[in-house]
């Protein structure tokens, strides 16, 4: 991707230098803009400003790796002026100046969380079926074994239905508890 940056200064809406010469890319929030060395452009848009370092020739600061010690951010708004001494693009080729330079503004598609097409958790299933499922098998099955002891063949038969019940409809319990309860 290219970096576009500029080398100038940022006035506010009074006039007053809030940056004197410093290196910067601006984030326009709204609309593109394209911006021309030796012109002052007048925001009409919220716009965040990342202040890279105190002005000095791009390519220098480029082969100078950089430096961006002094790093900053900026909110600025309708009214400021940003006036532009240069303009240069970055890429993996280096650092180029250029008289004009547009700043895309790339728009992001916002997703309402209702409308979220969201996607189960299938191991957490799983595990809740799992634990469902050996639930019902150890209480059916000791049931089962003290009707056997104790010849009550109504907690035998209980027992079994909830060995059965364990076996193929822990599912059907998991999906009703998760309709039930929204975590």
């Amino acid at each position: 991707m290219d970096a576009p940056f500029v080398r100038g200064s940022i006035i506010d809406e009074f006039g007053n230098k809030v940056y004197d010469d410093v290196i910067f890319t601006p984030f326009f929030q709204s609309d593109s803009v394209t911006l021309e060395r030796g012109m002052d452009h007048s925001v009409k848009q919220n716009t965040l400003v990342a202040v890279w370092t105190d002005g000095r020739d791009l390519t220098s600061w480029y082969a100078d790796a950089m430096q961006t010690d002094g790093y900053e951010t900026l909110f600025i708004e309708e009214g400021y002026t940003l006036q532009i001494s240069q303009l240069g693009i970055c890429d993996d080729t280096g650092m180029h100046t250029e008289p004009k330079v547009e700043f895309k503004v790339t728009k992001v598609d916002y997703v309402s969380p209702g409308l979220a097409k969201l996607h189960k958790d299938h191991d957490a299933d799983e595990g809740t079926k799992n634990w469902v499922k050996g639930i019902c098998i150890a209480i059916g099955a000791v049931l089962a074994l003290y009707g056997l002891l104790t010849r009550r063949y109504v907690l035998v038969i209980g027992g079994a239905a909830l060995i059965v019940f364990g076996l193929f409809f822990s599912d059907c319990v998991v999906n009703w508890i998760a309709g039930k309860v929204r975590l």
